[in-house]
Order: structure tokens, then C-alpha cells, then sequence
């Protein structure tokens, strides 16, 4: 068991190396949105090491079942992490934006509603894929423009060539009863996507 109590403290450290690698990625616009599931099964394993630790010392004894289910537990989701890292076509940016501006002061009931965001094809192949903007729960309690936003946008298929940042950028017109002149950028929002092939 000593292997075991080698590898408990050893974790810490890996996981603080880890904080340290996502931290200076996450201030990178084209890396960071891919280190998102990462940090989640890291802290997931933290927290799965935390309650192991603390179940070992209520029982102040060394039990061989805590030990076997725990351990692969935390390795299991460390290595699922690591895949799913490695598995994700595409990187974007973690601030997707939506810009809202009324075209014709002659009819400002009309709305242009543009849908933007970066993405980065780090596979090796071409990658066609859509994408699907949403506004964040709550925004809608300050954003004053937050009824125009479609709920839901989806894009045209863009066909995004390997180790190359695209700009993905789709319009929508939207008629509202909101006759201000309206230029406006909403940041509180949010893009998934799908490969189509």
C-alpha cells in the first residue's frame, strides 16, 4: 500500500502542474475553449480524492475495497479527460459575440442580428461542422436588448480547413416592435457545434 499512499501525494502536485498548464492556456483566445472538460474531470477527481481521504480516516483503517474502487476512479477520470482533450476537432474561442444594429434608421423596426466567434481546426482533415449560438441564463434580467436575440441559432454548414483559424459569422434578420436605433454587443453568450463530417 505504499505505492498507494505515494500516488495520493503525489496527485496534488500533478494536479497543481496541471492548474498551472490550464491557467496559462485559458488566457489564450484559440486554446482555451477545449481545456473546458478538462478542468471539469480534474475537479471531479479532486473531488473524488477528497472524499477518499476523508472516508480512510473516519474509518482509521486501511480497507483494500476503498482502495481499488477510489484509485481507478480518480486515474479513470483523469484518462477520460486526457481523451476527451485529445478526441475534440475543433477549438473556439470562450467568448463567442453577438452584435445586434438596426440597418435602416427608415425602418427601425428591422434588426440585424450577427453571430460571431473563432474556431481552429487542430485535426490534420477537413472538418465540416455547424454551429449553435444561445444566450446565457439570466442575462435576461439586464441585457435590454435580450428579447431581439433569437433563443436558438444555428449556422450554415462551414467547412473548416486543418490547423487554420476561421471566422464564423452568420446574420439573421429579426422584426421586432423595438423601434430604437440599436448597435450593441452581447458577450453572455454561447457556441457548440457539431461535425457534420
Amino acid at each position: 500500500m505504499k505505492i498507494f499512499k505515494n500516488a495520493i501525494t503525489l496527485f496534488p502536485v500533478v494536479t497543481m502542474i496541471l492548474g498551472q498548464l490550464i491557467g496559462f492556456m485559458a488566457f489564450n483566445d484559440i486554446y482555451a475553449q477545449r481545456f473546458k472538460d478538462l478542468v471539469i474531470y480534474t475537479d471531479i477527481s479532486i473531488i473524488l480524492l477528497l472524499l477518499f481521504l476523508f472516508i480512510t480516516k473516519v474509518m482509521k483503517k486501511k480497507n483494500k475495497i476503498i482502495y481499488f474502487i477510489f484509485i481507478p476512479l480518480i486515474a479513470g477520470f483523469a484518462i477520460f479527460s486526457m481523451w476527451s482533450y485529445s478526441n475534440n476537432p475543433l477549438n473556439m474561442e470562450p467568448f463567442p459575440t453577438i452584435h445586434i444594429s438596426t440597418p435602416d434608421a427608415k425602418n427601425p423596426g428591422i434588426k440585424l442580428v450577427t453571430f460571431e466567434t473563432y474556431v481552429v481546426n487542430k485535426s490534420k482533415k477537413t472538418v465540416e461542422a455547424k454551429f449553435y449560438f444561445t444566450k446565457e441564463d439570466g442575462t435576461e434580467n439586464w441585457y435590454p436588448y435580450y428579447d431581439i436575440i433569437p433563443d436558438l441559432h444555428v449556422t450554415e454548414v462551414y467547412h473548416l480547413e486543418p490547423e487554420k483559424v476561421e471566422h464564423i459569422s452568420s446574420e439573421v434578420i429579426v422584426k421586432t416592435d423595438d423601434h430604437r436605433l440599436i448597435t450593441s454587443h452581447f458577450t453572455d453568450a454561447d457556441v457548440k457545434y457539431e461535425v457534420i463530417k
